[in-house]
């Protein structure tokens, strides 16, 4: 097993101090080569598989939170769906996205208040390896939920650790008891295969 270097060290562990922006601006041209030539990277995979398993309608629109470099819309069009849009904080991470000719349309927003009212009504969600100290908050679910259509699938992939934490589960319990969304399961999987990298993938959908 190697050791995380470089900008994923930055983005290790439970002293996280980035601005995501500029972070992931300065890591977008290397981003792909880095996390799935170096860490063997699977995260996007593991994420697009459990969703294309609950949403069967691969011409429903969908969006891809916190889309990056596009990989897990590469997964995602291999397995026929046809309407993906994306948002990301990195202008630099769109770039390589929309490079890919992949996504009906791309955001450059930062997750947080607001930002669902204008980026809604999707036939499924997904959002992977956003969420963690110097990312999105526990706090921004609830935008998830609400970019969402009633019942369509919402499927999250993070780090454990800010999962354990921070106490996410409390946060999805409480959301589940408003009623807010459903959660079919939380899973723990390794997604990197060159060292211990340990997520949690959450599969629910709106109520």
């Amino acid at each position: 097993m190697v050791e995380a270097k470089g900008k994923l060290a930055e983005v290790t562990g439970s002293n996280v101090k980035i601005d995501p922006e500029q972070h992931y601006d300065s890591w977008s041209e290397s981003y792909d080569q880095d996390l799935l030539g170096n860490y063997g990277y699977c995260a996007h995979k593991i994420a697009a598989k459990a969703f294309a398993n609950v949403l069967p309608d691969r011409r429903t629109n969908i969006i891809d939170v916190g889309c990056g470099t596009g990989l897990v819309a590469k997964e995602l069009f291999e397995m026929g769906f046809e309407i993906i849009d994306g948002v990301d904080v990195s202008k630099g991470m769109l770039k390589q996205a929309r490079a890919l000719g992949i996504y009906r349309y791309l955001y450059q927003h930062r997750i947080g208040l607001n930002v669902a009212a204008s980026i809604a009504g999707y036939g499924g969600v997904l959002c992977v390896g956003s969420f963690g100290l110097g990312h999105m908050g526990k706090e921004d679910i609830n935008n998830l939920i609400d970019m969402a259509k009633s019942d369509a699938p919402i499927v999250i992939f993070m780090n454990a650790e800010p999962f354990e934490e921070q106490n996410y589960i409390a946060t999805i319990e409480s959301l589940s008891d408003a009623g807010r969304w459903i959660i079919d399961r939380i899973e723990g999987h390794n997604y990197m295969s060159a060292l211990e990298r340990p997520g949690k993938l959450i599969v629910g959908k709106r109520v």
